[in-house]
């Protein structure tokens, strides 16, 4: 029998410690992606109930990525990504204390999601996140393909998901991801796993999911919540 684990499932075993403070510990230089970092290890849900213009500048205040959701007009998410280059990188240094100045924009993978990633990138987005309930899917290999003609053009990275499985890990990093979105029915705001009966618990699965991104030099994200 296979035993698969949850947050739920496991404690940290305390050790010795000779840390004197907590302002002693280095959170930062957080890879999210092959070719970008955070300065801390919180990026906040592309949902349109979560992550809106507000709460991206927010996230990068802290030092973290908010990506903007994709449930709005082009033209809107165009603005929100707009609107974050002009009133965040002339004032880089002066109203944050963080180095990371990253702008995200998600997308799907059907319609008009190609002119979506294009128009973003224009905006001025570093990173694109392909924001489906299933990666290891025939249509994100499509769209991976596809967006990476962009990069002749635009220096951004793509991280791609949700998955689960190493093998679904290995496929989107053969398919041109930079960086991997883990957890399918595993959110405290997830249905999938009660609707449909799909998903892996969220310990198991960055765990699988990890083994194959360290090898292969790209970050893993999980995806699940915060408690």
């Amino acid at each position: 029998m296979i035993s698969c684990y949850t947050f739920d499932d496991v404690q940290i075993v305390p050790q010795y410690s000779d840390i004197n403070s907590r302002s002693e510990c280095n959170i930062g230089n957080n890879r999210i992606s092959k070719n970008y970092t955070i300065d801390i290890p919180l990026v906040s849900s592309p949902m349109d109930t979560v992550t809106d213009y507000n709460m991206a500048i927010e996230m990068m205040k802290l030092g973290g990525i908010g990506f903007s959701h994709r449930f709005m007009s082009i033209a809107d998410q165009s603005d929100v990504v707009d609107s974050m280059v002009k009133e965040i990188r002339k004032n880089a240094g002066k109203e944050y204390k963080h180095n990371c100045y990253l702008i995200g924009g998600t997308i799907g993978v059907t319609g008009d999601y190609f002119n979506r990633a294009k128009i973003l990138l224009e905006s001025g987005a570093d990173i694109l996140l392909l924001d489906v309930a299933h990666g290891h899917h025939q249509l994100v290999k499509k769209a991976l393909e596809e967006l990476s003609v962009l990069k002749e053009r635009f220096r951004f990275d793509i991280i791609a998901g949700s998955d689960c499985t190493w093998r679904a890990t290995l496929d989107l990093i053969n398919w041109g991801a930079d960086g991997i979105r883990v957890g399918i029915g595993n959110g405290s705001m997830c249905s999938t796993r009660v609707q449909t009966g799909v998903g892996l618990p969220s310990i198991s699965s960055i765990k699988e999911c990890a083994e194959i991104g360290d090898e292969y030099g790209i970050p893993i994200m999980a995806d699940g919540g915060i408690r």
